[in-house]
């Protein structure tokens, strides 16, 4: 049969966590983009499916984001959450072979420490676009980032809409306190956060992560008193988790 015909089915994952996208460099050994940064996917397999018992919803529906899901454990070893589809295309890498038909995903970061597959990546990074900017990336990687980021911001838009109004019963939930700063440090590799250890009544005082760092030096916000909400759910941030949001300093 003419190759021209055929076609293979791959998925990619544009994995974020914390605003941030995980990229990959391509071990050497790999015959296609061999030391390139792309982004965790493979081949869809038939063990994704033909186990599944026919008749169950499972073995017609979300088959890809199945196998997506599969290739990103397998690669990097992270489980993933909240896939939403990107954009479909097609690789016509070699003449010869079968072209790629390539379903991309964007998905939110569950759970795991990245453990690189070592015969397929010797290398892994956490970007944001602007920095992507500065790896050698396979050709479209670029481009798909800026879509994921698309999405990003308008699913950050779509949130600020549904909030952008709160009743006083909302209002009335918030535990507002005023606390001083006793430490402020700067969180490693961000450029904003700041590490803020609040006297807040309690013996070991209250961390609160603050995107501050553009505005004060950490020994200006040592002694002010600020006003902070206390009761929010806690937020892990940069590897740290924040008690808190400060709403003054």
């Amino acid at each position: 049969m003419d190759n021209h015909n055929l076609y293979e089915v791959a998925v990619a994952a544009i994995v974020m966590k914390e605003g941030r996208y995980l990229i990959t460099r391509r071990a050497a050994s790999k015959k296609k983009w061999p030391g390139l940064w792309t982004v965790p996917g493979g081949r869809l397999q038939s063990s994704d499916y033909v186990n599944i018992p026919m008749g169950t919803v499972s073995a017609r529906y979300n088959i890809l984001e199945q196998a997506v899901r599969r290739e990103v454990k397998e690669e990097v070893g992270l489980e993933i959450d909240n896939l939403r589809y990107i954009t479909g295309l097609v690789d016509q890498y070699s003449p010869d072979k079968p072209h790629s038909l390539i379903v991309l995903f964007i998905a939110d970061w569950k759970s795991g420490e990245v453990a690189p597959q070592e015969e397929e990546i010797d290398q892994f990074a956490w970007v944001s676009l602007a920095e992507a900017e500065k790896y050698e990336l396979i050709p479209g990687i670029r481009e798909e980032l800026v879509m994921a980021e698309k999405i990003k911001i308008a699913r950050a838009m779509e949130w600020k809409k549904e909030t952008d109004t709160i009743t006083i019963e909302d209002f009335s939930k918030m535990d507002l306190r005023i606390g001083l700063i006793q430490k402020a440090e700067k969180v490693e590799k961000s450029e904003k956060l700041v590490r803020l250890t609040i006297d807040d009544g309690s013996a070991e005082g209250r961390v609160i992560l603050a995107g501050i760092g553009p505005y004060y030096t950490c020994e200006e916000l040592v002694g002010k008193k600020i006003t902070f909400i206390a009761n929010l759910q806690p937020r892990k941030m940069m590897g740290a988790v924040s008690h808190g949001m400060v709403l003054a300093a």
